[in-house]
């Protein structure tokens, strides 16, 4: 199973726990950027894309200043909730 984890970003700092979600290489991340500043967000869009390429994973942008990244493996779609453990469903 794999977790889902909402992830609202306020600033830079906050990448490293995002990181540390895409890095245990079992959990859903979506990323909420409303309220960065568009330079801001793409220098977070970019250190986050360099982190999922180490992982084999991918970044994809779902809506203006929203991201999720997907662990290898997974495939989003209209059945992914069946595959994530909602016990383990967190908003940070």
């Amino acid at each position: 199973k794999f977790r889902f984890v909402y992830m609202k970003v306020d600033k830079i700092e906050d990448t490293v726990s995002i990181a540390e979600e895409v890095l245990s290489g079992n959990t859903v991340v979506l990323i909420d950027m409303h309220g960065v500043a568009t330079n801001k967000a793409r220098r977070i869009a970019d250190f986050l894309d360099g982190v999922v390429y180490a992982c084999n994973a991918r970044m994809e942008l779902i809506a203006d200043f929203t991201y999720v990244t997907v662990p290898e493996g997974v495939e989003l779609s209209g059945d992914f909730f069946s595959q994530v453990d909602t016990e383990s469903f967190k908003i940070i």
